[in-house]
């Protein structure tokens, strides 16, 4: 058994970590700055931080850790569910998509092999590492055509 107290650092007054967590309207970032709060106001083992707040150990430790060493900026992390790794921006995506989209409102099939020579033809500069099997042309890393068509068929990409 771990006599280990967990502490915040003073990044922050009290009052503005308060603040702060009346004014986040993501839940999972109030409950971040519940943790730092807690154990700001009374430095305490992190079992009993994670069983007041609801969290695991882990996330009590990971949390007052962070904000220990990055101050404020380590509860803006961007979440979940955002563009990370995609190649193209949304509107070059949307853009590069519109002409296969309209073809198919009037009922033809765009198949995967022709978006993705199109997508070659279009954004190969430089080419960057992957080639395909049948004529050695490299292909730019990241693009997969399947996943491109089905976030814009399905109005998240």
């Amino acid at each position: 058994m771990g006599t280990r107290v967990t502490r915040a650092a003073h990044h922050l007054a009290l009052e503005q970590i308060k603040e702060q967590m009346k004014q986040e309207s993501r839940g999972w970032l109030r409950q971040r700055w519940w943790i730092i709060y807690q154990a700001a106001v009374e430095p305490r083992r992190a079992s009993e931080i994670a069983r007041q707040t609801g969290v695991s150990v882990s996330t009590v430790s990971r949390v007052v850790a962070s904000y220990n060493r990055r101050g404020e900026v380590a509860t803006q992390t961007p979440g979940t569910g955002e563009r990370r790794r995609a190649y193209l921006t949304l509107t070059q995506e949307r853009a590069f998509l519109a002409p296969f989209v309209a073809r198919a409102a009037q009922g033809e099939i765009a198949t995967a092999r022709q978006i993705q020579h199109a997508l070659e033809n279009d954004f190969s500069d430089p080419p960057l590492g992957r080639y395909r099997d049948d004529d050695s042309v490299p292909l730019p890393c990241g693009y997969d055509v399947r996943r491109l068509l089905y976030c814009h068929a399905s109005g998240s990409g």
